[in-house]
């Protein structure tokens, strides 16, 4: 296994003294469902929008908790049945596979996923896998959750920047939503490799969804800080487009994920974006 490239220096456990963990920024959503007893969290790079602690994300608890156990039991499934759903072709919508491709990286990443599209959802749901039995039904249900609340934030950060609140909505026209399933399992030698390297998203918004074991990295004033987990919360990544559309008001976040030799990791990152017909760019009647 190749040692980390210099351009993102060497991974250094999340529990390590030479970090600091986020103190977490939480957005104010309001919400239809008032009965959810869950935070919003956001990353540093989102506070101008709002600074309050607030529950109601619409995503229940226990929804949640399926979807962390559902994807905890794909990953634990026999290899005959979940590489039934394996594929190295970067273009198929929904495919399991590695980040660790001996033939073409430099660096051995540290993680498997499954990449699922979710929008529209009759259009997809049929290709994801069938074992669990009960896997299309929590996973619809959760991405259906989750993209009512990557609606509300859109229409907050179109207010929060000067814009009618529809904006960023109409602007996206039919939006894009896909999501992974990332497991990473425990690395013998965390010190030679990532569990990602540093990267931003391309997309508007990721609403990631970890469970309690750390690994999350942001970098801030060039350097690492652990973004250590917070029971039934989201973090909010802004993405390259929405910096775009936004005129550079709101900046992508450099974060990466670190592997452990301990346990093993779970994250679900929900990647919004426009349709292919939606446009992003600074010319159509964004920020100035």
């Amino acid at each position: 296994m190749s040692p980390p490239t210099t351009s993102d220096p060497s991974p250094i456990a999340p529990t390590s003294p030479m970090f600091k963990p986020l103190m977490p920024l939480f957005l104010s959503l309001t919400s239809r469902d008032s009965t959810v007893p869950s935070t919003l969290l956001l990353s540093t790079k989102l506070a101008k929008l709002a600074k309050n602690m607030v529950k109601n994300h619409a995503v229940p608890e226990a929804m949640i908790n399926n979807m962390l156990n559902l994807a905890r039991e794909f990953f634990r499934l026999p290899a005959s049945e979940s590489l039934k759903n394996f594929s190295d072709d970067p273009s198929k919508a929904n495919r399991l596979s590695t980040s660790f491709n001996v033939k073409t990286a430099k660096v051995g990443n540290w993680r498997d996923f499954l990449r699922l599209h979710c929008s529209p959802l009759e259009d997809h749901v049929l290709e994801w896998p069938s074992n669990p039995p009960s896997f299309r039904k929590v996973v619809a249900e959760y991405c259906a959750r989750v993209r009512g609340v990557a609606l509300r934030l859109l229409e907050a950060i179109s207010e929060s920047v000067g814009l009618k609140r529809d904006h960023i909505d109409k602007t996206l026209s039919k939006h894009g939503q896909h999501m992974a399933l990332n497991y990473y399992p425990p690395c013998p030698q965390p010190e030679l490799t990532y569990g990602l390297p540093g990267h931003t998203d391309p997309n508007l918004i990721t609403i990631l969804l970890q469970d309690n074991v750390p690994g999350l990295q942001v970098l801030i004033n060039g350097k690492w800080v652990a973004v250590n987990p917070i029971p039934n919360t989201f973090i909010i990544n802004i993405g390259n487009q929405m910096q775009v559309i936004s005129n550079d008001r709101y900046k992508s976040v450099l974060h990466r994920a670190v592997a452990n030799c301990e346990k093993e990791r779970m994250s679900i990152p929900t990647f919004y974006c426009p349709s292919p017909a939606g446009c992003c760019d600074r010319s159509s009647g964004g920020v100035d």
